[in-house]
């Protein structure tokens, strides 16, 4: 049951993170002064392991989820740390697929006044499947480790222990932080 929860978790982070790398990719692709500032601040952000600054937002924001979700709280920690440590594969993966379609691919989509979604489905996603490909491989192979980590937390921010009811990687790390 635990594995079905993890299995769960994973499909989450990497849906929401293949949407937000869609929209924002093509925004960015499309758009110059966008790109300039957009594209380095999320790979300055992604050189960042995540478990450095998420105890301070989990410190930040943990009194506010929690009165307002309960124990949702800790499940949206957990796919939230999944996904800060892991969306930039699929997001620079696809950018970078955009970035590689030819010009004149662009002009014909311009020429042919295809709206957003008619490109998307048409040329954007065709074109750039093999990077999507790689970039959702490696989003869903680190989504684990973004669970393995955040399952189970003890003392993520002074006391308090980020911890989830159902979970493979909570039973590791539980029977990992007992054995030691």
């Amino acid at each position: 049951m635990g594995l079905a929860y993890d299995y769960a978790r994973v499909a989450a982070i990497a849906l929401v993170s293949f949407v937000i790398a869609v929209f924002l990719g093509y925004y960015l692709a499309t758009h110059r002064r966008a790109e300039a500032v957009g594209v380095p601040l999320t790979l300055a952000l992604a050189a960042l392991p995540a478990p450095a600054y998420f105890p301070l937002l989990f410190l930040a924001t943990s009194a506010a989820l929690y009165r307002a979700l309960g124990g949702l709280a800790n499940e949206l920690y957990v796919v939230s740390l999944g996904f800060v440590s892991t969306f930039y594969y699929i997001f620079y993966s696809y950018w970078m697929g955009l970035k590689a379609l030819p010009h004149e691919v662009n002009e014909v989509m311009d020429n042919l006044n295809m709206g957003f979604f008619t490109r998307l489905r048409r040329v954007l996603l065709p074109g750039t499947m093999p990077y999507i490909v790689t970039g959702l491989t490696s989003t869903i192979d680190s989504a684990w480790g973004g669970l393995m980590i955040g399952e189970y937390w003890p003392q993520i921010a002074g006391d308090r222990t980020l911890e989830v009811t159902h979970g493979v990687l909570k039973i590791m790390d539980v029977a990992t932080t007992r054995a030691t």
